[in-house]
C-alpha cells in the first residue's frame, strides 16, 4: 500500500509534468506564428520572467532579441535568467513603456506580446508605436489568454485592465494598415488561446 505522503508527491510530480508539457506545447505554438530566423531583430513586449526570450534566443543566433518590460522586478528576473545571451550581445533587456520605445523606425523584423494587451490603456496608440518600429513586411503577433483566466485577473487587478477581444486587436491593426491579418487559436488546458498576426505594409 502506498503511503499518503508518497502518493501526494507522486501526484504532484505528475501534475507538474503535465503543466510543463502543456507550457512546452503552447510555447512551440507561439513561435510557430513568427518563424524566427537566425538573423532576425526580434522584440517582445512585457516578457515577465523572460522564458520566451530565452527560447527565442535559441533560434536567433546572429541577430538580436530585445525585451521591453515596464516592471523593474521582471527586468531583474529576466536579466538573471538570460545572463549568458546578454553577455554574448545577442539579447538586450530594458525597462521601458511600450508607448515610448527607444528604437528607430523600421528596426524590428518580428514583434510579439503574450497576454499584455489588457494593460494597454489605449490599444490603438500602443499598436501604433509598435507599427513604427516594425520593418515593412515585418510581423506582429499578439497573444490573448483564455477568457476564464482574464476574468480571474480582472477581479484582482487594480488600475487599468481592458478585456480586449481578438476582434478589438484586429481592428487596431486594420486601422494602421497591417495586411494581411489572421487570427489563430488553440486549446490549452485552461481554455482557448488566440493569436492575432499582422504583416506591416
Amino acid at each position: 500500500m502506498i503511503r499518503k505522503p508518497r502518493r501526494m508527491n507522486l501526484l504532484k510530480q505528475i501534475f507538474q509534468s503535465q503543466e510543463q508539457e502543456a507550457r512546452r506545447k503552447l510555447m512551440a505554438w507561439i513561435f510557430g506564428h513568427i518563424d524566427l530566423r537566425p538573423e532576425d531583430q526580434v522584440l517582445e513586449i512585457g516578457f515577465g520572467l523572460g522564458a520566451l526570450l530565452q527560447m527565442a534566443a535559441k533560434n536567433v543566433t546572429q541577430g538580436k532579441i530585445v525585451g521591453v518590460e515596464i516592471s523593474a522586478a521582471m527586468v531583474k528576473a529576466a536579466t538573471e535568467l538570460n545572463a549568458k545571451a546578454i553577455s554574448a550581445g545577442r539579447m538586450e533587456i530594458i525597462e521601458a513603456d511600450a508607448n515610448n520605445l527607444p528604437y528607430e523606425n523600421d528596426h524590428f523584423d518580428k514583434v510579439f506580446a503574450l497576454n499584455v494587451v489588457y494593460f494597454w490603456t489605449n490599444l490603438t496608440k500602443t499598436v501604433n508605436e509598435l507599427c513604427r518600429i516594425i520593418k515593412p513586411g515585418g510581423i506582429i503577433a499578439l497573444y490573448l489568454a483564455p477568457r476564464i483566466l482574464l476574468e480571474d485577473m480582472k477581479k484582482y487587478r487594480f488600475g487599468h485592465f481592458a478585456m480586449h477581444e481578438p476582434d478589438d486587436v484586429v481592428k487596431a491593426l486594420q486601422q494602421l494598415g497591417f495586411n494581411p491579418i489572421v487570427v489563430e487559436q488553440t486549446e490549452s488546458h485552461k481554455g482557448t488561446v488566440h493569436c492575432v498576426i499582422g504583416v506591416q505594409t
